[in-house]
């Protein structure tokens, strides 16, 4: 699952900006830069509570 699939599952650019108290610029910066590792453990709490199974190597894989 890409970054831009992971937001995409979680409802778009405009629901994540909600969840994370971001701006939607913030959250498509991370489409094309990645999400950072910062936000990474929250996104996959937020995708496994919506049932989504998350790659083991999500939180991991975060942009540099």
């Amino acid at each position: 699952m890409t970054d831009d699939e992971a937001i995409d599952k979680l409802g778009g650019t405009n629901k994540v900006a909600e969840l994370f108290d971001v701006t939607p610029g913030a959250v498509t910066h991370w489409r094309y830069d990645g999400i950072p590792l910062a936000r990474r453990f929250k996104f996959k709490k937020a995708l496994e509570a919506g049932g989504i199974t998350v790659p083991v190597d999500f939180v991991e894989r975060a942009a540099q």
